[in-house]
């Protein structure tokens, strides 16, 4: 490249070797890297290179519905040469089981097989009635020796797995957002304790009405940085007070926002240098 061939209006940047050009692409939203496919012959595969993907599907748009959105996520998978993936993130809204949920397990498998470092799933459910939706995910994402960041986010409809007691879970996984909404003590307590190196931790829970106190505990000794967000359920209604326990030696920074009346008992935690508390608190 040189100043001749930019003043002559060439195109210098087909001229780049593939695997530039796939950084480059990788920079784009997925949708539109695929579209540069059409510029040339020279650029037909190269959106193939591709190691950030990412698919986001809202309901009711124009683009022939959640179908289009499926085959279109196939596609990709199924064309994508990267052996490595970076991001896998794939956000998606449904009123019903359009068929999408029996996808996302193997989708997350892909991503699981080309070694994801960031994976980030946003499934929002806006049910018909008042239903809640379980999204079963693969057990394969327990042992996953890449993942390192995992963001999982939904709306009335949680995701489930199952966590064995003999095995160390999420191996690699420093950063983990989790959202539920179905509160669980046992499922959080059991999840939390099998990330070995976990230090930073973000969970968004709905609190449901309950007669029995329930305790969460959050015993993760490697954490650095803990945020709590709590609200009670869709009702707005209030059970028993419910008991947070955290034990995390290593904390640097702490949030928490609460709207339930919880309790919060905070122990070994000799290095925290920042926190903030918002909302109604029994201390």
């Amino acid at each position: 490249m040189n100043l001749i061939e930019l003043e002559r209006g060439e195109d210098i940047i087909s001229k780049l070797p593939n695997h530039v050009l796939g950084h480059i692409l990788s920079r784009l939203d997925t949708k539109d890297a695929v579209k540069t496919c059409v510029l040339s012959s020279r650029w037909k595969d190269l959106w193939t290179l591709i190691y950030n993907l990412h698919f986001k599907y809202l309901e009711n748009v124009k683009d022939g519905g959640s179908s289009s959105f499926e085959n279109f996520v196939d596609k990709v998978l199924s064309r994508c040469q990267s052996q490595e993936i970076q991001d896998f993130f794939i956000s998606f809204h449904f009123s019903d089981d359009t068929g999408i949920l029996s996808r996302v397990a193997p989708w997350i498998c892909f991503a699981i097989e080309h070694k994801v470092q960031n994976m980030e799933i946003n499934a929002f459910y806006n049910p018909p009635d008042e239903e809640w939706l379980p999204i079963r995910l693969p057990q394969s994402i327990l042992t996953c020796k890449t993942l390192v960041m995992l963001n999982l986010s939904s709306g009335d409809c949680d995701f489930v797995f199952d966590i064995p007691d003999s095995v160390v879970c999420f191996p690699c996984l420093k950063i983990l957002h989790f959202e539920a909404h179905r509160s669980n003590s046992n499922l959080m307590q059991k999840f939390f304790r099998s990330c070995p190196v976990l230090e930073e931790l973000t969970i968004r829970v709905d609190i449901e009405y309950n007669e029995n106190v329930l305790t969460f505990d959050i015993t993760v000794p490697t954490l650095k940085t803990l945020e709590i967000h709590l609200e009670p359920d869709w009702k707005g209604t209030r059970g028993s007070i419910h008991k947070f326990v955290v034990r995390a030696r290593n904390l640097e920074r702490l949030y928490i926002s609460d709207d339930t009346l919880a309790s919060f008992v905070i122990n070994e935690t000799p290095y925290i240098s920042d926190a903030s508390l918002d909302g109604c608190f029994n201390c």
